[in-house]
């Protein structure tokens, strides 16, 4: 072997002598603790990995007030454990801000109906709730002479004729629920319950992780904001997501966005979805279609009235002929009135 090792060049020599003959340097205490930790954390990462295997992630897309959080919450409620008590009261802030929300949207489409108060000392409790900023103390809880304002507004028949009517100047589909019940809601001891959690609007900021149990599988669902300002972040969300579910209030047939008013909401929804299907991103992904067979067929609004003449807030100068409602829970051919209206509308899926 050394007759061999004399015969290499002499550079050589010297790269094996320093490979084969230098003595093994002395690790210190700090480098084995280091080099335990670093065990540690990839035997943790392997195992993290394994379980994220199981682990289905769907991303909720889609325009704002579209019921995407409603449905996350449901899930929440349906296949976790719900809301803790915590968690409950948390949302308290949020149900009296919809509730003097939704008083001050009543009293403003009063002028636009042209209806009065039935009571005109109610007059005072308008105004107190119209200049209301915030109906809640540091501690959370109702100022005293906004629920006394509450409950004078709501007995006067005048407000609840426009509640009644809330559908004409775009009132939140939980608001008639919330008056309601404001007699427990204006409760000093009053803590928000499941029902109250699921109805209450708040809007998304950022993006929102929910995990939940379903079919021995792990279901992460991620709810992002669907305002127009957070739309061009969407992208970034879509890294390692198995399902992407868009979802669509069927109720925004007649109601415009809140950033555009000029827009309608169905129709913004649809050309949202097509946006989506058709960016150059997801070419090669199963999310790109072959053909148009994924795109939305409905290009008019037309085909979705379900009756014989289109609401005041959509514009066309065609009219679909009548037809049977029996879909929508009645049956007839009437024209388009306020009532028939009201029967159409949705009636979310709430669990109570």
């Amino acid at each position: 072997m050394f007759r061999f090792f004399n015969i290499l060049p002499a550079p050589l020599q010297m790269c094996v002598r320093s490979i084969c003959f230098h003595p093994v340097p002395d690790v210190t205490e700090d480098e084995k603790r280091a080099k335990i930790q670093s065990s540690n954390i990839e035997r943790d990462l392997f195992e993290q990995a394994k379980l994220e295997v199981n682990v289905i992630k769907i991303l909720l897309l889609g325009a704002t007030e579209s019921g995407k959080s409603t449905m996350v919450k449901q899930m929440k409620v349906i296949h976790s454990h719900g809301f803790s008590k915590p968690e409950l009261i948390s949302f308290k802030a949020a149900v009296l801000d919809n509730l003097l929300t939704s008083m001050k949207f009543v009293l403003r489409g009063m002028g636009l109906l042209r209806i009065n108060l039935a009571n005109k000392k109610n007059k005072a409790h308008a105004r107190s709730v119209l200049s209301c900023g915030q109906c809640f103390g540091e501690d959370g809880e109702l100022l005293p002479f906004v629920a006394l304002s509450f409950c004078a507004l709501w007995a006067d028949q005048g407000v609840k004729a426009a509640a009644a009517r809330g559908y004409e100047f775009q009132l939140n589909d939980s608001a008639l629920y919330f008056f309601e019940n404001i007699s427990r809601i204006i409760s000093p001891r009053y803590i928000p319950t499941e029902a109250d959690v699921l109805r209450v609007r708040v809007r998304t900021s950022g993006i929102i992780e929910t995990q939940f149990p379903a079919n021995h599988m792990v279901f992460r669902m991620y709810d992002v904001g669907g305002q127009r300002t957070k739309r061009r972040k969407w992208l970034s969300y879509f890294d390692c997501v198995r399902a992407v579910l868009f979802v669509v209030a069927l109720s925004d047939y007649d109601m415009t966005l809140t950033e555009d008013r000029s827009m309608n909401r169905l129709q913004e929804s649809l050309e949202l979805f097509t946006s989506i299907c058709t960016n150059i991103v997801f070419r090669s992904t199963s999310l790109e279609p072959t053909g148009t067979w994924m795109l939305p067929r409905v290009t008019s609004l037309a085909c979705l009235w379900p009756a014989t003449g289109p609401p005041t807030s959509l514009s066309s100068t065609t009219t679909p002929p009548p037809r049977t409602h029996t879909t929508y829970g009645w049956s007839s051919t009437s024209s388009w009135t306020p009532s028939s209206r009201r029967t159409w509308r949705r009636s979310r899926c709430y669990k109570t």
